[in-house]
């Protein structure tokens, strides 16, 4: 007897190759802090933004980058055939060494604040995957005693997931999804990923 699984409300995220990646390579720095206030976990980031002036990234490569990976976001987009036209409202790079990481967090905005539409990840050198969480809390609650590894509902209760990633794969998904980046102890190289928030620049479709 055949079944149908129907994949109710699912999180859209896109995965995809940057075509320029082997024209933006960093040189590897020491290990350093520089933790956003609000943040909580050893790492070195830039966030919201790469300023003038930045120790690893200089302006023109900041501004080519974002160039370069902007033009072919909107190209994903409009080939997944929804609205293309966004633009970068953040764009930071985080730097992590020996058990350095990010705690679980969302990118969505504060209460008076307009949220965004898109998150991105740009895994640039030393990529290792980020860590998705279930927004479903009482999932696990209702999920079956036993599901063997090959049934095909068994994707459908992870309550986590580590999309498998390599240097110059981008990553984009919803701005609610809690995702963290574990410290890792045995980590011997540095690990350097951009990150961003899109926005629409206007109600047109694509």
């Amino acid at each position: 007897m055949p079944i149908e699984l129907i994949s109710l409300f699912s999180v859209p995220v896109i995965k995809f190759r940057f075509t320029k990646h082997n024209q933006y390579r960093f040189p590897s720095i020491e290990r350093s802090e520089r933790i956003p206030s609000g943040w909580d976990l050893s790492l070195n980031s830039s966030f919201p933004f790469i300023e003038d002036g930045d120790p690893l990234v200089d302006s023109v490569t900041r501004d080519s980058l974002q160039k370069d990976l902007h033009y072919e976001i909107t190209k994903v987009l409009t080939k997944a055939k929804i609205s293309s036209g966004v633009m970068f409202s953040t764009f930071w790079y985080n730097v992590y060494h020996e058990n350095q990481g990010q705690e679980l967090h969302d990118h969505l905005a504060g209460p008076s604040e307009t949220n965004d539409y898109w998150s991105g990840i740009y895994y640039n050198k030393n990529a290792s995957p980020t860590r998705f969480h279930n927004t479903h809390k009482y999932m696990k609650t209702c999920s079956p005693p036993m599901i063997m590894e090959d049934s095909p509902m068994d994707k459908f209760y992870h309550d986590m997931y580590e999309p498998p990633v390599e240097d110059g794969d981008v990553i984009l998904f919803p701005p609610w999804v809690n995702h963290e980046v574990v410290p890792d102890p045995n980590q011997t190289q540095m690990r350097l990923t951009f990150s961003f928030n899109l926005r629409y620049t206007s109600d047109n479709p694509l």
